[in-house]
């Protein structure tokens, strides 16, 4: 049977009801009804264990009831079902499908997996990079604040920070994040700006430097980076956590609509994020150290200072 068939066949068969305001508010509160009755059939199957043998048959009738709702919810609020199963579909496969096979092409037509490919060498991010994390644990004799700089081939990059922050959360070694945006995403508008490898010359007049590269893109990245953060505070900074919440992932797409970025599979955002939090420890543990991104392999390795 075609969707369409049950969707058309499920609006002959509508009894309930249309005349309350909105007319919807029946068929959703019976598909209420109907998940709570399907809940019950299951907690009677788990007290009654193999002794419950009308269980299957029960089971697809309840299960029916609740497609029966939902499709006749989705006729009256004028939605197609077919569309609706077609888009969860592919929100399911690129949240916990296989992912693709390294990063996704990206949308400027050079058949490269890096956004700057066809840029000189120069405004392109470094396919291999090496960030040392420096601690400076007291500045002055009256200043406690644990801070952090980050070098590349010796020279500062950046400003020293601490946490910013009443309590001391670990913030200041976010640059960890930005590194893992760069190795996992091959996207990251802070650490271009930092090495000075932005986009000026492209032929597109500056299109790529004033959007991709640009003030706002940097506070993008920032502002993402800040949330993540807030997040991981929740679950002890992600330690031992093999997967995120689908509703940061959500949130990271609805900031990166518009930039090049949003191509970027769900899977390799995770990715990034766990893999920043992972060296964000192993930093934060070494009281510094070196830090090597390579973008070919979309790794992180940390060495001790």
């Amino acid at each position: 049977m075609k969707v369409s068939d049950y969707q058309k066949g499920a609006a002959e068969t509508d009894r309930v009801a249309d005349n309350a305001s909105p007319a919807w508010a029946p068929i959703a509160f019976g598909l209420n009804g109907q998940v709570g009755a399907l809940n019950d059939l299951l907690r009677r199957r788990v007290r009654d264990s193999h002794s419950f043998t009308a269980f299957k048959d029960e089971a697809k009738r309840e299960l029916g009831s609740v497609f029966w709702y939902a499709t006749t919810l989705a006729t009256r609020l004028n939605l197609d079902l077919e569309e609706i199963l077609v888009a969860n579909l592919k929100q399911a496969s690129e949240r916990w499908g296989k992912g693709p096979e390294g990063p996704p092409e990206q949308n400027r037509g050079t058949g490269s997996k890096f956004f700057d490919a066809s840029e000189p060498h120069d405004k392109q991010l470094p396919r291999k990079l090496t960030v040392e994390f420096r601690c400076e644990e007291k500045v002055q004799a009256a200043d406690l604040l644990p801070r952090v700089k980050i070098l590349v081939d010796g020279v500062q990059r950046g400003d020293t920070i601490d946490d910013n922050a009443h309590k001391p959360d670990g913030y200041r070694f976010h640059d960890t994040q930005h590194l893992a945006f760069a190795a996992h995403l091959g996207w990251s508008p802070v650490i271009r700006a930092l090495l000075g490898c932005k986009r000026k010359d492209h032929l597109d007049g500056g299109e790529v430097d004033r959007v991709e590269d640009g003030a706002r893109a940097r506070d993008t990245e920032e502002a993402i980076v800040r949330i993540i953060h807030a997040w991981a505070s929740r679950f002890n900074y992600f330690i031992g956590v093999q997967g995120v919440d689908t509703e940061l992932l959500n949130i990271i797409k609805s900031i990166t609509r518009g930039l090049e970025v949003e191509c970027r599979h769900p899977l390799q955002w995770e990715q990034a994020i766990i893999s920043a939090y992972r060296l964000r420890k192993e930093v934060m543990e070494g009281r510094g150290g070196f830090v090597t991104a390579d973008l070919d392999a979309q790794t992180l390795t940390y060495h001790r200072p």
